[in-house]
């Protein structure tokens, strides 16, 4: 669900009920988990 989206920044929210992956298409991230646990690999 995305709820703003702009040209320097977007804000989304992603229910996750097990394993996802994605593909970051830019230099930066900054993501919040609010319940369970998150794992970044590189």
């Amino acid at each position: 669900m995305t709820f703003v989206e702009e040209q320097y920044f977007t804000v989304c929210k992603w229910e996750v009920n097990g394993q996802a992956s994605f593909t970051q298409d830019q230099p930066f991230l900054l993501c919040s988990v609010i319940e369970g646990r998150w794992r970044a690999y590189s």
